[in-house]
This record gives structure tokens, C-alpha cells and sequence, in this order.
């Protein structure tokens, strides 16, 4: 009875503890059985503990104790929005656009509301590069040789910090997205044909490099496409000859008149051979091929013409047309066409057409105010015309002779100098600048049949002087209005004109003009350019204005003692054609130019007066 008993009240008294041990967890827990506020939030982990960069928004778990409907998870002060789970769990968002760059935040869990309000001890969670993976490539072959491929690269993981390794070497690289990078492969890495190994690497911490894909450089059947000097004087000295082309490798060879000969490789585009006073001692032919090392079809033939030096005599047509300011030629109407300003009298502001050969005016035509530059498209179809005092551009129609399109500048602008587009006679590129400012440059602009390009090269990176050359995409400028005399390239596209390179040193002088001739541009200072390696070759006396025929091998400069003549080979002077008896010339600034006209003659402008040049050493 006793032990009975006794039991009985063991059995209450367990009964009362379990219930009190009940009673003090209901009084921690509200009536979902969620929420544990025993003390203070604490966290144990979280879930992940990384957050990838550039990888979107990210949700992040936190695993602790003592966490409320009323807590909060902050990274480093900043408080996200949080869901409450349970007492034991929180989940939170972590923004994709935080996840800019590598970082070490501090996660703590505030819980403001009594009885358990308080801040955990933080907790570290990264940002890291993510490991990328590189899926596709828009092209895995090239040819050897060339300057520039533009290769899209599409894959995952991709980061502003992302670049592209060409055999573990990093080339130009450009960010698109997540999933797709652009990258330049140049003439380093497509001189000599092979295979190669395209990886992506994303720098620490996390990142790391992506399997890698093959490309393929093969070996191009070469292509010449123009000597900057087609022409050499017998029984001169030797010299180094340069050939332009495509398709050029390491190791690629020329062949003269059949006879291989080593060349010097200087990019995919450019080569250059030797040439030994003994080719040159007598006047003839010889005609040029490139081979490229184990390739059997060798480049298409081009000539190289050895010439004796004909007489130094030269005749003079002077023709006076006051206010005249530029000129042009077209060969299929054989004519001259110049610019006259409103000075000119009754042909004031006219483009005025003028026989080359016997000096005669032979009609004009009215453009507009104050026409300045002229430029002719290479088909002959159309003649661009400035027109300063209007603000704005002509075009003039040649095969008929008459005025057409006109279209504005801004207001006080002016045309500085025009450059049609090789092959889109509709295409005209405008340095456009301001009269009285210095430096005057306001940028480049491309128009299409009058209609601008929406992208223009900013202000002082276009060049008061442009020129375009074989290339419609690569338009060249030089500044000659104050003392930095910078160099130009500007990319030409559909949306416009892009400023791409500046280099010093190259061409000098205020009023120094530049000339564009056969891949070279040839300053009035006597710089000579190859403006696609932006390296100078040389000089010669330099001039104003200046000409170049490059199927002679020749550069002409008028100066007060005579005509000079210099080599475009060797730069040097080949002779002085003395003016005639009673001639002399006060020339002009440097901004009109001096033009190959007919098969012998040269025109130029001095002043009031069109100057034609003929004479035996000047033609071929």
C-alpha cells in the first residue's frame, strides 16, 4: 500500500514537472510553434556561402537559433529583405547587381523586438568570379596573314574581367554579356598557320580558366594589292622594296621575274624585298609574285617599271582666275574643275571647268557662298564642293555639269576638307571645323547622299586634313592647327566615324597638308607615312603642295628655284626643273593641292592663278 502510494506520487510529480517543462516551451513559442525567443539571434551557417558575380540574384539560406518573425539579415549595415522560416531558419535575396566585383561582406541577423532583441556575430559571405565556361566560337578558322579578326565568343560566366587567352596569352578582349565576349586576334597570333587553343580565365577569387576550343590559322594563297612606288629609276642606287597585300606569313618569299628572293615579313599586309643597284641598271619590266611557304599557288603578278630619267624641262600655263581656291581633276572629261570664292568677280562662287592643256575657262556654274574644298568620288560621278560662307556641302554632278544635293552643317561651320568614300561615290566623309577657334577641329562626320551618320569622331580627333586611301573602313587625319600635329585613324562604319588611334611624331608643321597615294600618306613637311602600322619611312624635302605618282616611282614639290623631283623609293632628290625664264611663284599656304593632270602635266593653286606644269620627267 505504502509502495503504492509512493509510486503514485512519483507519477505526479513526473507528471508536473513534464507539465511546467511544457508550460516554459509555450511560453517560448507563439501558437504556429515557429518561433524560438530563448535569447538573442545566432547564426550557425549559411547557405550558400558565395554569391557569383554577374551570376544574377542569388538566394541565400541562414541556419541559427533564436531567430523571430521581426529579424533581419544585413550584409555590412545594409538590411535585405528577409522571409522568416522558423526559428532555426531565415532566407533572404541577395541583389545580382551587388555581385558587381570581389568582395568579403559581414552577415548578421538583427532582431529588434523584445524579449530577445539583439545582433548576432557576424558571419562571412563572398563575391567571387565565377568559372566560366566557353561553349562556341563564332569562327575557329582564319587565315594567316591577316590584320584583324573579330572573333564572338559565347559561353557562361563571362565578367567584365574576363579575357580571352590565345595559348594561355591574353588578346584584346571585349565584354558583351554574361554568355558572349569579343575578342581581336592580330598579326601575332595569325602570322604562321597552325592550331591553336582558345581559353576564357576569370581572375581570383573563384574564377579560373574554361576548357579550351581549337582554331585553326591556315595558309592563304597571297594577294598584292598595291605597290606604294610601281616605278624605279635606272642606274640608281638600290633600295628596299615595300609590297602591300594580304595573305602574307612568316617565311613568305618573292619571286622576281620567277627568281625567289627572301623577303622581310612585316605584318600580314605588308612585305618588303630587296633591291640591288644591278636590278635597276637598265631600263625594263619585272613582274613580282609573293609565295607563301607550303602553299603552291603563288599571289597574282604585279609590274615594277624601271625608267631612265628623261629631260629636266618643263612648260608653264598660267591662267589667272582671281579668288580662285581649289581644284580638281576628272580624266573621263579631261577637264580641270576649280572652287573660285565671291572675289572672283563675275565667276564668284562658282565651280568653274578649265582645259588643262590650252589653259581656256570652259563654263561654270554656281555652287553657293564662299566655295572652298573640292573632292571627286573615284568614279567620276560627282564633285563635293565646301561651302564656308553657307555652312554646308555641294554636290556637283560632273558627266552633266550641274549642281545638285546641298546640305548644312552646323551653324558656323565649315567644310576643313572632304574625302570621298573609295567606292560610294553617294559618301563623303566632312572634317567639319570653326573659323576663328584653335584649335578649329570639330570631328569628322560621314554623310550618305546628305544624311549624317549618326556617330561622329569627337572634336580634335578627326584632323583638319583627311584622306582615305584604298580602304572604305580606315580614314586618316592629321591636325596642323596647333602644336601637338597628332595623327589620326578613324574607323568607318555603318554607324559613322570612330576615333581609333592617336600618334605624334609622325608628320609636322602648322599648314602642312597631307597626300594619300597607293597605301602611303605623304606630308607637305616630307614625312612619308604607312599609315596602317602608324610608322614613319622617311622623308623627303617636303614642299607645298605636293604630288605623288606612284606608277613612276616619283614625288613632285614646286619650290622658288624649280620643280623638284624626288625619289619614292629612296626619298631622294632626283632633280630640279628650272621655271622657265621670268617664272616665279609665291605658293600658296599649304591647304589646295597639286594634282597629276593628263599624262605629263601637274596643276596646282598660287594664289590668283592656276598653275599647269608639263614636262618629259613628269610624265611616264
Amino acid at each position: 500500500m505504502i509502495r503504492s502510494t509512493f509510486a503514485a506520487a512519483r507519477r505526479w510529480r513526473l507528471r508536473a514537472s513534464f507539465a511546467v517543462a511544457l508550460g516554459v516551451l509555450a511560453a517560448c513559442s507563439d501558437s504556429t510553434g515557429n518561433q524560438d525567443t530563448a535569447g538573442p539571434p545566432e547564426i550557425t551557417s549559411l547557405s550558400p556561402s558565395t554569391a557569383a558575380i554577374g551570376g544574377g540574384d542569388q538566394l541565400i539560406t541562414v541556419n541559427g537559433k533564436h531567430f523571430t518573425a521581426s529579424s533581419v539579415v544585413s550584409f555590412d549595415g545594409l538590411v535585405l529583405p528577409t522571409t522568416f522560416v522558423s526559428g532555426k531558419q531565415l532566407t533572404v535575396l541577395y541583389p545580382g547587381v551587388y555581385a558587381d566585383q570581389p568582395r568579403v561582406l559581414q552577415v548578421r541577423v538583427i532582431t529588434q523586438a523584445e524579449p530577445n532583441a539583439g545582433t548576432s556575430a557576424p558571419v562571412s559571405f563572398s563575391t567571387t568570379y565565377p568559372s566560366p565556361a566557353l561553349t562556341a566560337l563564332s569562327t575557329d578558322t582564319a587565315s594567316a596573314g591577316r590584320a584583324d579578326v573579330v572573333v564572338a565568343a559565347t559561353g557562361t560566366g563571362f565578367t567584365a574581367a574576363s579575357k580571352v587567352r590565345w595559348n594561355g596569352v591574353e588578346v584584346p578582349t571585349t565584354y558583351g554579356s554574361a554568355t558572349q565576349l569579343v575578342f581581336v586576334l592580330g598579326p601575332t597570333q595569325l602570322a604562321a598557320a597552325g592550331t591553336s587553343t582558345v581559353t576564357v580565365f576569370n581572375p581570383a577569387p573563384g574564377g579560373g580558366a574554361s576548357a579550351g576550343r581549337s582554331f585553326t590559322v591556315s595558309k592563304p594563297v597571297p594577294v598584292i594589292t598595291v605597290l606604294p612606288s610601281a616605278g624605279a629609276t635606272a642606274g640608281r642606287p638600290g633600295f628596299t622594296l615595300t609590297l602591300h597585300g594580304v595573305g602574307f606569313m612568316q617565311g613568305s618569299s618573292v619571286e622576281w621575274n620567277g627568281a625567289p628572293r627572301a623577303a622581310s615579313y612585316l605584318s600580314g599586309s605588308r612585305l618588303e624585298v630587296p633591291v640591288s643597284s644591278a636590278d635597276v641598271a637598265a631600263p625594263g619590266t619585272v613582274t613580282l609574285r609573293v609565295v607563301n611557304p607550303g602553299v603552291a599557288t603563288p599571289s597574282n603578278a604585279t609590274t615594277l617599271t624601271i625608267r631612265t630619267l628623261p629631260a629636266a624641262t618643263t612648260t608653264v600655263t598660267r591662267v589667272s582666275i582671281p579668288g580662285v581656291r581649289d581644284l580638281a581633276w576628272d580624266a573621263p572629261t579631261n577637264r580641270l574643275y576649280v572652287s573660285v570664292r565671291s572675289s572672283g568677280g563675275v565667276l564668284g562662287n562658282t565651280v568653274t571647268r578649265v582645259d588643262p592643256v590650252s589653259g581656256a575657262l570652259d563654263g561654270s556654274i554656281f555652287v553657293g557662298s564662299e566655295p572652298g574644298h573640292l573632292a571627286r568620288s573615284d568614279d567620276g560621278q560627282y564633285l563635293y564642293v565646301g561651302l564656308d560662307g553657307a555652312s554646308g556641302v555641294r554636290r556637283v554632278h560632273l558627266p552633266t555639269f550641274t549642281a545638285g544635293l546641298q546640305w548644312s552643317l552646323d551653324p558656323g561651320q565649315v567644310a576643313g576638307d572632304l574625302a570621298v568614300m573609295p567606292g560610294a561615290p553617294g559618301t563623303v566623309a566632312v572634317s567639319r571645323q570653326r573659323p576663328g577657334y584653335s584649335p578649329p577641329l570639330d570631328g569628322v562626320t560621314v554623310y550618305d547622299n546628305g544624311a549624317a551618320r549618326p556617330t561622329s569622331s569627337p572634336g580634335h580627333t578627326g584632323g583638319n586634313r583627311i584622306e582615305f586611301l584604298e580602304r572604305p573602313d580606315a580614314l586618316y587625319g592629321f591636325n596642323n592647327a596647333h602644336t601637338g600635329f597628332e595623327f589620326f585613324t578613324i574607323g568607318i562604319d555603318a554607324a559613322g566615324a570612330r576615333h581609333l588611334t592617336t600618334n605624334g611624331g609622325l608628320i609636322a608643321g602648322f599648314y602642312t597638308d597631307i597626300v594619300g597615294a597607293a597605301g602611303r600618306i605623304y606630308g607637305t613637311d616630307g614625312s612619308v607615312v604607312d599609315p596602317e602600322r602608324r610608322v614613319k619611312l622617311g622623308s623627303f624635302g617636303g614642299g607645298s603642295p605636293v604630288a605623288v605618282d606612284p606608277a613612276t616611282g616619283r614625288i613632285f614639290a614646286p619650290r622658288d628655284g624649280g620643280l623638284q623631283v624626288y625619289d619614292a623609293n629612296t626619298f631622294q632628290l632626283l632633280a630640279t626643273l628650272p621655271w622657265p625664264a621670268g617664272v616665279s611663284f609665291n605658293i600658296y599656304d599649304g591647304t589646295a593641292k597639286m594634282l597629276r593632270v593628263g599624262t605629263d602635266g601637274l596643276a596646282f593653286v598660287d594664289e590668283d592663278e592656276l598653275i599647269i606644269i608639263r614636262g618629259p620627267m613628269i610624265g611616264p
